[in-house]
């Protein structure tokens, strides 16, 4: 019986009027398949339009498995697309929204996409690989009023009559000229279908949200029931905004997947907000007038997405799932307005996370006897910030991502920008020299893009803002040149000194890299202890950085990976305690009570050192002579496990039988054959060929 056949058996027997059954809320599987027969095909909501109103502006969104990118392209039309390198699967932007000025660029090996998805760039590719064929894997998106649903179906459901359907309630509102006044991100420990039923009854608003109740009514009108007053009320609002070009007719599709209609809010209020007064004043979205009262326009659209747009404001709730029993819940309030100048006094706290400028690449084109040399700079800026006021409350945080990729003529002018002393917020930043010839320069023109992000997001203050980079490009760029160079120990080192990002998404990402490194420092040790400490610490920082990332595939894998080694040496740590215990106990006694000598001798044996395969491979290698090692192993405690890399380690030291024999003895282990004994005649030299000379032959 296969799951398919599990759940229509469950459904079809469901007791009507009834919750469905315990699997359907907490079983890994059924959520797999949730997302497989309903995420992954219908239209999701995914945001606005205006939070992404120029050309290289985007926003990241998890769709299940699914990292996704939702960006405006160079031709001002939205696209979608996996997150994800098509070269090693590397996820390419880790900030939730940000700017690139031409192209995406992987941070691991720095192919190139532009902004529809094709592969502008990718280096070393060799001989036959067609870059159409390397684009990044796109998926499928669409607009209503405003609203941006995405889908990464091969084949999508038709979405044109709906959009018929609801775009006329929504165009009056203008909501793409709108902007994010506030925004909320939090995930509830609840399956997806308990967040949307929730949603769906106020059945628990009066007692859960008194304040929402102040002004939102606990009718069954938004189901399409209610009473005959309640009724005959509402017409009179729809009529009347009809009256004004405002669509407000309940409606609802035949398969219940969405819903739209107007709605009056209680005691005649303006606004969604504990007073009902509006929240905004002297302005609307759109073409929305101030009076009379428009109420509320409610839109639901199965599976994840309900709104509430009101004259002043507008309200969207996005709803994805993370786990069988996690539910992400971003909420987006939407406003025209601008907080006024003197409400707050500023204090911006900055912090570079990520810096690369990887070396120019350079070409030639040749034109009849005129020869140009082109010189080609690229380079990425990641930026994190906060807005505090004088009480320290957090106003804004976010990460902001700057891109450069220009090409130059070699001789071309240079820039000449200096150090940045002071940058303001205020006004356009000013633009870098049209060529750049070092890599301070692309530096410069990075520090220049991200300031005027930062200020388009915060709108303009009044003074200027000294901007202080911390050292952490500087880490991170010399961890990158150390991997590449396989030099692990700088690596870590330069990783363990970068600061800390700020989000746990981006975080976890250093964490990943730190366990890689340790890794790698852990297979290439020659010495037990050292190999044993590496891989421990690899173990701890793939362990942050799923915990930081839930579900990360890359983390589950590199954790599957490490988890055997990692319960071995554990194990060699329980046979080590073991041995050490057994030593201890290994006491000459006289009628039961050891004597002075025995006890000194015991008391020397717990405070001498485990000697281990590597141990006696490095004495050897250092010219230690044989008898003196094999004194060391008569009197020493010995861990030695013969497995393959103790036969793989002993093979390529040639260590000699007479020491292996020594270590096998402590282990309990049968002993080899005594290698045959070497002659001590003088070799017989090769025969020369005639004519030659002696010294020739040697």
């Amino acid at each position: 019986m296969t799951l398919h056949d599990i759940i229509r058996h469950d459904l079809e027997n469901r007791k009507p009027r009834h919750a469905l059954s315990q699997k359907f809320y907490a079983d890994r599987d059924v959520f797999n398949l949730d997302l497989d027969l309903i995420f992954y095909r219908e239209w999701i909501f995914a945001g606005h339009e205006c939070e992404i109103p120029k050309p290289g502006d985007y926003f990241t969104m998890q769709l299940g498995a699914n990292s996704l990118i939702v960006v405006r392209d160079q031709a001002a039309e939205l696209r979608v697309h996996h997150n994800t390198c098509r070269h090693r699967g590397f996820k390419i932007c880790a900030a939730a929204r940000g700017h690139v000025k031409r192209r995406f660029v992987c941070p691991y090996h720095q192919w190139s996409y532009e902004l529809d998805g094709a592969l502008a760039h990718a280096r070393e590719t060799g001989d036959g690989f067609d870059p159409r064929a390397h684009g990044l894997k796109s998926g499928h998106v669409e607009s209503i009023g405003g609203l941006i649903f995405v889908c990464v179906a091969r084949e999508p459901p038709s979405i044109g009559a709906l959009k018929m359907k609801i775009e006329p309630y929504l165009v009056p509102f203008d909501l793409s000229n709108a902007k994010v006044a506030f925004e909320s991100r939090i995930v509830e420990h609840g399956n997806w279908k308990l967040v949307m039923e929730n949603n769906r009854e106020c059945y628990h608003c009066a007692t859960s949200h008194p304040e929402l109740t102040r002004t939102f009514p606990e009718s069954t009108l938004h189901s399409g029931a209610g009473g005959d007053a309640e009724r005959a009320d509402l017409e009179q609002l729809v009529e009347a905004c009809e009256a004004m070009g405002l669509p407000g007719r309940f409606w609802i599709s035949d398969d219940n997947q969405c819903r739209v209609m107007r709605m009056r809010l209680l005691a005649d209020a303006r606004s969604m907000t504990i007073t009902g007064k509006p929240a905004v004043t002297g302005k609307t979205l759109g073409k929305v007038p101030a009076e009379p009262n428009v109420g509320d326009v409610l839109l639901y659209h199965f599976p994840s997405t309900w709104n509430h747009f009101t004259a002043d404001h507008a309200l969207s709730f996005r709803v994805l799932p993370v786990s069988p029993t996690e539910t992400e819940l971003v909420s987006n309030e939407k406003t025209l307005t601008k907080k006024p100048e003197n409400e707050a006094q500023w204090i911006f706290d900055l912090t570079v996370t990520g810096f690369s400028v990887p070396p120019s690449k350079k070409r030639t084109e040749t034109a009849g006897t005129t020869t140009l040399v082109y010189e080609r700079w690229t380079g990425s800026l990641n930026v994190a910030y906060q807005v505090f006021d004088k009480s320290g409350t957090v106003h804004s945080a976010d990460n902001v991502v700057a891109d450069y990729d220009e090409e130059f003529q070699a001789n071309g002018a240079r820039s000449g920008r200096g150090l940045l002393s002071g940058l303001p917020f205020g006004g356009k930043p000013g633009k870098p020299e049209k060529a750049v010839s070092s890599p301070e320069d692309v530096k410069q023109a990075l520090i220049a893009k991200v300031v005027g992000q930062i200020a388009a997001k915060l709108g303009n203050t009044v003074q200027a803002v000294e901007v202080q980079l911390a050292g952490g490009d500087e880490h991170l760029d010399r961890a990158a040149t150390f991997l590449e160079q396989k030099l692990w120990s700088r690596a870590a080192e330069e990783l363990e000194r970068t600061p800390p990002y700020i989000k746990p998404d981006d975080e976890s990402y250093r964490q990943y890299m730190l366990g890689l490194t340790y890794e790698a420092m852990s297979y290439d040790g020659n010495v037990y202890a050292e190999q044993r400490a590496n891989l421990f610490k690899a173990q701890e920082a793939y362990d942050k950085a799923n915990e930081m990332n839930v579900g990360q595939k890359y983390f589950v894998e590199v954790i599957a990976r490490t988890k055997e080694s990692v319960a071995r040496y554990r194990t060699l740590d329980a046979m080590q305690k073991e041995d050490q215990s057994k030593a201890s106990k290994t006491v000459a006694r006289t009628n039961g009570t050891p004597s002075a000598a025995a006890t000194a001798v015991a008391a020397t044996t717990d405070k001498k050192k485990m000697v281990t395969l590597n141990d006696v491979i490095e004495l050897r290698a250092a010219g230690v002579p044989d008898a003196q090692i094999i004194e060391l192993i008569q009197t020493s405690p010995v861990e030695f496990v013969l497995d393959k890399d103790s036969v793989l380690a002993i093979s390529k030291a040639k260590l000699p039988v007479n020491l292996q024999n020594e270590l096998r003895k402590k282990a309990g282990l049968p002993l080899l054959p005594a290698a045959p004994a070497r002659s001590n005649a003088p070799a017989t030299p090769a025969p020369v060929k005639p004519g030659t000379d002696r010294a020739e032959a040697k």
